[in-house]
């Protein structure tokens, strides 16, 4: 609860100077909740909160009125119901968050007050060590942080690129060796159909193994054969089988290097 009134007090006061957990002066001094300088000289004006959650936290709280040095205004903050406006000091303001807790109500008004310049400065003193300087050199480191890290980005998004590049090329090269080997072995393929319906039409259906019997079957309806054809015939019934294999592996290695390439081209573009 208590982080998000802060945040919608900094939302009240977008572009002007809001510190919380301000200390009054040397470290051990009295903290108050939340300190706004308002960008403006005429007058100067500063205003102080003090955040309250619970309706204990708002009876135990018995040194609120020292933070009224350093406010020109001072209010009290709480959600809806926790404190009313006739229970505050004349002068004291005092907002709720509505029921949703997503806006501020102001239910009394703070008054003007004069201020301790004495105990202003030292406030002052304290947001500028405790606050504006870390933040200065926590920014400064921050932003050197960001810078080497975006070189380092740069320096090995060019390693990448040129890592991809080397990949692209050979798996390109590859691809266009398996797609040769794909062509003639698709050429061979055809010429193998139609080996195929040659033997078909005797009789012998495919596949045929490597088995003898085959051969024998073949030799036996190929009687009217002539010699030197009978024995290219049994040559190439002996040898289809493994080619036909060998272009079953090739399509293989094709989809293989297919999907690689698209896998390479998707991861490329992330």
């Amino acid at each position: 609860m208590t982080k998000s009134i802060h945040t919608l007090l900094r939302e009240r006061h977008y572009g002007q100077a809001y510190f919380e957990e301000v200390l009054m002066g040397p470290s051990g001094s009295r903290r108050l909740d939340a300190w706004v300088v308002l960008p403006t000289w005429s007058p100067m004006t500063t205003v102080g909160y003090e955040v309250k959650v619970t309706r204990s936290d708002f009876l135990r709280d018995h040194k609120w009125s020292e933070y009224l040095p350093i406010c020109n205004r001072f209010s009290f903050v709480c959600p809806r119901g926790i404190i009313e406006p006739g229970e505050l000091p004349g002068g004291v303001g005092l907002i709720w968050t509505t029921k949703s807790g997503g806006r501020l109500l102001t239910k009394r008004k703070a008054a003007r007050r004069e201020v301790d310049p004495s105990k202003v400065v030292k406030a002052l003193t304290s947001v500028l060590i405790t606050k504006v300087f870390p933040m200065n050199v926590h920014e400064s480191l921050d932003r050197a942080t960001r810078v080497a890290g975006w070189r380092k980005w740069i320096q090995e998004s060019e390693e990448s690129k040129e890592v991809g590049r080397y990949l692209a090329h050979q798996m390109g090269a590859e691809y266009r060796k398996v797609r040769a080997e794909n062509a003639e072995l698709r050429k061979r393929e055809e010429w193998a159909d139609g080996v195929i319906k040659a033997a078909e039409s005797i009789g012998l259906k495919y596949p045929w193994g490597d088995q003898p019997s085959h051969v024998t079957d073949l030799r036996a309806r190929a009687s009217g054969v002539s010699g030197p054809m009978l024995n290219q015939l049994d040559s190439t019934i002996r040898t289809l089988g493994t080619m036909l294999r060998g272009v079953e592996y090739a399509r293989e290695r094709l989809r293989e290097i297919h999907e690689r390439s698209l896998g390479s081209s998707n991861g490329g573009g992330a």
